[in-house]
């Protein structure tokens, strides 16, 4: 039985390696490699189911759960290695404030949103923690890329929402195509199941990663930024799940700002800045928090002003 659950964890690992690869892919053509990845996926599907059936009856249902538990603990492990060993080729990471993160209970990181594909990369590769990161899928043209992406971001524990007026532009563009992955009718619905997640990762006391600009600055698919280092303005959802989150009076939120300035030298120079944190209790109402969160972002993602609001200095 020993050999079994070692061959099981090896398939398992080749399993994920499968899909971590494709998660990070499909959306990126200029990084599709597909055979490899393909194959890993298809070997590890094969080869792991096998074990199920060698567990019927009770005994199955006894470890069902704690195989579960084992098979999200290696999907992350596997994808942490698996997105570095794709972008350190094109970055080249400095990072500076990191003791702004607190190393233990519920921390919702908010960060600037500049590349569509790295700035979760270089987060993952900084923080020293699991991070969850509230993701948005209304890009999905197909719908077996839907079921497999929200499957990859189930196994992750990311957060799935739908952006309404991204779901309405590509209903416009796309009105006489028969056939699209999300209808403006499921936005609402995703960000209420997107909302209750959100509130049980950081009740668990773990590190949620938000974008409250909501698009990038550099997105193979269409963003309202029209120029890089433009900015957006900030979105409140997050200072309402703040609020959502402590309402049982016993959950306190480390908010830390985070800014990304990006230079282009051949492969990217990327430095990531992580401010104080700070706490909804220290602000009037949502509105400010809001603003002090986006004012701090924009700082610490300026190269001129970033180093001395990175070094735990509070005004």
């Amino acid at each position: 039985m020993r050999v079994v659950k070692i061959l099981f964890l090896c398939h398992i690992t080749a399993l994920m390696f499968g899909i971590a690869g494709l998660l990070v892919m499909l959306p990126h053509p200029e990084l599709w490699s597909w055979n490899p990845y393909l194959m890993a996926v298809f070997l590890g599907i094969v080869a792991a189911s096998l074990v199920f059936f060698l567990h019927p009856g009770r005994k199955a249902k006894k470890t069902a759960g704690a195989r579960k538990a084992l098979f999200k603990r290696i999907s992350v492990l596997v994808l942490y290695k698996v997105i570095w060993v794709i972008a350190r080729r094109k970055v080249k990471l400095v990072v500076e404030g990191l003791e702004n993160v607190p190393r233990t209970g519920p921390v919702l990181i908010a960060a600037r949103h500049f590349h569509h594909l790295y700035d979760g990369c270089v987060l993952m590769r900084a923080v020293p923690r699991r991070l969850h990161i509230f993701v948005a899928l209304d890009w999905v043209r197909k719908r077996w890329l839907r079921s497999f992406m929200e499957l990859a971001c189930n196994m992750l524990d990311w957060p799935i929402v739908l952006r309404a007026e991204q779901l309405h532009a590509s209903s416009a563009r796309h009105s006489k195509s028969p056939s699209r992955a999300y209808t403006l009718d499921e936005a609402r619905i995703y960000i209420r199941h997107a909302m209750k997640d959100s509130v049980r990762i950081l009740r668990n006391g773990e590190v949620l990663v938000v974008f409250p600009e909501a698009y990038p600055d550099i997105d193979p698919r269409n963003t309202p930024k029209v120029e890089n280092h433009a900015s957006l303005p900030f979105r409140q959802g997050f200072a309402r799940l703040v609020e959502l989150v402590e309402k049982d009076e016993h959950t306190r939120i480390s908010i830390v700002p985070a800014g990304l300035s990006y230079e282009q030298n051949g492969r990217w120079n990327v430095t990531l800045r992580f401010g104080p944190a700070l706490s909804r209790s220290d602000y009037i109402d949502s509105t400010h928090l809001v603003q002090d969160v986006e004012m701090r972002v924009r700082e610490l993602s300026d190269e001129k002003t970033g180093v001395l609001l990175s070094a735990n200095i509070t005004s």
